[in-house]
C-alpha cells in the first residue's frame, strides 16, 4: 500500500493535510498557533507509526515549537533544504546564493552547466540570472557544439557579466508581509511567465 493510499483511508484533518503537502520525503504543514503545530507534530507522528514509519527531522521558525519537540525527532536549527532551497529556520528565510567559476576557456557546455547551478525553482535569483540567460541564448543562436569553445569576445563577456552577480546571497522572507516597510505600503507580489 502506497503512503498516499493510507494517508486517503484514515479519516482526518491531518492525514488530508499531510497527502496534500507530501513532496518526495518531505512534509510541509503550517500552524496558526504553537498549540496547533505541537498538536500535528503528536498526529503525524501517530498516523505513520501506525504503519511502522518514523517521522522526524521536524523543524520550525518557532523556537517554542521546537522545544516542545522531543531532541531525538528534531533536525538541527539554523540552515537546511526545503525542496531543495536553502531556508534558514532562525531568520525564515529562504536563501539564494551564486557561486561562478570566472574560468577561460569557456564552451557551450560550461555556460549551461553555470546558469544552472542556481537552484532557484522559486525565480528569487531572477534579477541577477537574467543577464546571463540572455547571454546564454546568444550562445545558443550560435550553432556551437557542445565543447565547442565561445568566441573571445562572448567569452569575456560571460565572465564579465558573472562577475557582476558572482557570490551574491539572496534572502527572501518567508512571509511576503515582514517585507512590508511602512504600515501605509500594500506588499504586492508580481509574476512573469512564459508559456
Amino acid at each position: 500500500m502506497s503512503i498516499l493510499t493510507y494517508l486517503h483511508s484514515v479519516e482526518s484533518q491531518i492525514s488530508k493535510e499531510i497527502s496534500k503537502n507530501l513532496y518526495v520525503d518531505n512534509i510541509l504543514l503550517q500552524a496558526d498557533t504553537v498549540e496547533e503545530a505541537v498538536k500535528k507534530y503528536h498526529e503525524s507522528k501517530q498516523i505513520f507509526a501506525s504503519i511502522g514509519m518514523n517521522l522526524r527531522e521536524y523543524i520550525s521558525n518557532s523556537t517554542m515549537v521546537n522545544a516542545s519537540i522531543p531532541e531525538k525527532d528534531l533536525a538541527p536549527a539554523g540552515l537546511m533544504k526545503v525542496l531543495g532551497v536553502h531556508f534558514d529556520t532562525n531568520s525564515d528565510e529562504f536563501i539564494i546564493k551564486t557561486a561562478f567559476p570566472l574560468k577561460a576557456p569557456l564552451t557551450k557546455k560550461d555556460v549551461v552547466s553555470q546558469i544552472n547551478s542556481v537552484y532557484d525553482p522559486l525565480g528569487f535569483a531572477g534579477p541577477l540570472t537574467i543577464k546571463l540567460k540572455c547571454l546564454m541564448r546568444e550562445v545558443y543562436d550560435m550553432k556551437l557544439d557542445w565543447k565547442d569553445q565561445l568566441p573571445e569576445k562572448t567569452a569575456q563577456q560571460w565572465i564579465k557579466t558573472c562577475s557582476e552577480s558572482n557570490n551574491a546571497t539572496i534572502k527572501v522572507p518567508r512571509l511576503m508581509e515582514k517585507m512590508q516597510t511602512s504600515t501605509t505600503e500594500t506588499p504586492s507580489l508580481w509574476v512573469f511567465s512564459d508559456a
